[in-house]
């Protein structure tokens, strides 16, 4: 389940989400497949659909 949805920031956020927690992202852009070639990438995967991005 999911609690929110921004899609202005393209994330989603899990029902169990707690602030600091990562967010999930439903699509990556373009400027996120290139994000994730750079070893400082935010953007982690555990699945080809479960992307997520670490909250600053």
């Amino acid at each position: 389940a999911l609690q929110a949805q921004r899609s202005r920031d393209n994330i989603v956020i899990p029902a169990n989400w707690q602030p600091g927690d990562d967010v999930m992202i439903p699509i990556l852009t373009k400027e996120d497949k290139e994000e994730l070639q750079t070893p400082e990438s935010k953007i982690h995967y555990i699945n080809w659909y479960m992307i997520f991005r670490k909250q600053d």
